[in-house]
């Protein structure tokens, strides 16, 4: 985690991808600053959901407040959406899109997980074309 704290201490630009234990857990010691901001990917948000929705959730709503943002895109990716995190959904978020990639509440045996290489100078342009 030393890493991580000393890349954080630089300003944060751009793009900040972290799961909901870290994220919080410096939010809660005021080592980031989001100001700068443009996109937050929550990343293993499934875990948000398995310890109880919403307090992290709630939680979470402080990060677009901490970050006075008008201008972030959040995204956060859960593998099983419950219909609590679907009620704190409409609760929290504007102009949101949803998506399901099967039955809401069903399982599937044909998910697929791709992780393409993608070269240093690229990455930008690569994320851009996944969220756009």
């Amino acid at each position: 985690m030393r890493k991580q704290l000393q890349q954080l201490s630089h300003d944060i630009k751009g793009l900040l991808v972290a799961d909901p234990d870290h994220l919080f857990d410096f939010m809660d010691r005021d080592l980031i600053d989001l100001n700068h901001i443009m996109f937050l990917e929550v990343a293993e948000a499934d875990r948000m959901a398995d310890m109880g929705p919403e307090p992290q959730i709630r939680k979470g709503s402080t990060v677009r407040r901490k970050a006075s943002l008008w201008h972030l895109t959040s995204t956060i990716f859960l593998c099983h959406i419950s219909k609590e995190i679907k009620v704190l959904a409409n609760d929290f978020l504007s102009d949101y899109l949803f998506m399901a990639v099967a039955i809401v509440g069903s399982t599937s045996i044909n998910s697929i997980q791709q992780l393409p290489y993608v070269s240093v100078h690229r990455k930008w342009w690569v994320l851009v074309g996944l969220l756009t």
